[in-house]
């Protein structure tokens, strides 16, 4: 074996370790993460690259991103999908409409100094690039990190991370601890929004947008102003109303994406229903993937892994990947990798709780041409 292909064994190896990881195992990861997010960057002067310019945020916030990118990828690849899903033109446009109104409690007060073309060019690149660096951090990575425990330890581990994040701005900006606690517990309202706003479309570019744009005032307000704001008193009940807006939409966008993710499952498993009798044998099927190179990479491959691991499951396994290997005749770590790649293609649904195993998805069966 060549030292290329033993060093991507040894990264399939601590990838599969990395997300196979207890509740307990997710926050000591999300420990280590969060001082990566903090201090990760340090070593890399932005400041003297693109001196005192806004580029030099822009450059952070954009490396900070791509680096987030990479741990999803390690961590929890699924949560890649929410970054190219394409959501329906209903759920498209309430999303929309969200963002703009969201938004647009943040642009009343507005004080616009004049800005050229071009200052508005970078300040607004400037918001986004925030939008850009955190949502991949907090919706991205640690969203993803924690969704494989349940939706709700996503929402409000994400939520709070958030907002605990934003005590930064009281060590070094300067903020004092009235508005700094105040600006947390927003914080978490909005991180609380913009995950279900997430969960709702199914793409996480809506929270990037909503946070660039809900920024905006830190680049616009002028600088006088600014430096007051950071130890004025706190408006409390402005603050208690703000914080009920976005709890209150984002508790609708779920009851909506929950209530649309009901009526899928039940399309769905008339679909199954409708097929049930049409069932392939699992000898014919066993046949059929003997056939083809045993490879866990082979998207073919997979497609196969996902009939018979789903056929295992209905049949009432106990213990489907190793009854899969003893079918198979094949090595319980390969069958258990080829298991693990079909879920996260999503050719596999993830096990719900108290369930034997997960079951093909539809996705799975259009591909194998047994629906339309």
């Amino acid at each position: 074996m060549d030292i290329s292909a033993t060093s991507l064994q040894r990264l399939r190896s601590l990838q599969s370790k990395l997300r196979d990881l207890n509740l307990l195992s997710a926050f000591e990861v999300l420990v280590g993460l969060i001082l990566w997010d903090i201090y990760g960057l340090d070593p890399i002067p932005f400041g003297q690259i693109f001196g005192d310019t806004p580029w030099a945020g822009i450059a952070y916030h954009f490396v900070s991103g791509m680096s987030s990118l990479l741990f999803i990828w390690l961590l929890c690849p699924a949560a890649l999908q929410r970054f190219t899903h394409r959501p329906t033109v209903k759920n498209f446009l309430i999303g929309v409409g969200v963002i703009a109104v969201i938004a647009s409690n943040f642009f009343k007060d507005v004080a616009v100094p004049g800005f050229s073309l071009w200052k508005i060019v970078e300040a607004t690149l400037f918001c986004l690039s925030i939008g850009f660096g955190e949502e991949f951090f907090s919706r991205g990575l640690v969203f993803g990190l924690f969704e494989q425990f349940d939706w709700r330890w996503a929402i409000g581990v994400s939520s709070v991370e958030f907002g605990l994040s934003h005590f930064t701005n009281m060590i070094w900006g300067g903020q004092d601890f009235a508005q700094t606690s105040a600006q947390v517990l927003n914080a978490m309202a909005f991180g609380f929004l913009a995950a279900c706003l997430m969960l709702f479309t199914g793409n996480i570019w809506f929270g990037v947008v909503m946070h660039g744009l809900s920024d905006y005032s830190l680049v616009s307000t002028p600088y006088d102003v600014y430096v007051k704001n950071l130890t004025a008193a706190v408006d409390w009940v402005g603050l208690g109303i703000e914080m009920a807006i976005y709890l209150a939409t984002g508790a609708f966008l779920l009851y909506l994406h929950f209530s649309q993710s009901g009526a899928t499952l039940k399309r769905q498993l008339e679909h199954e229903s409708e097929i049930e009798n049409e069932l392939e044998p699992m000898d014919f099927a066993l046949e059929r993937i003997r056939l083809l190179k045993p490879d866990s990479s082979d998207p073919r491959y997979l497609l196969e892994i996902a009939w018979l691991y789903d056929r295992i499951v209905q049949a009432g396994s106990k213990e489907p990947v190793i009854d899969l290997s003893y079918e198979l005749v094949l090595p319980l770590e390969f069958v258990a990798e080829c298991v693990r790649r079909a879920m996260d293609a999503r050719l596999i649904k993830l096990p719900a709780r108290k369930s034997n195993g997960g079951i093909i998805s539809v996705k799975a069966l259009r591909r194998l041409g047994l629906i339309e």
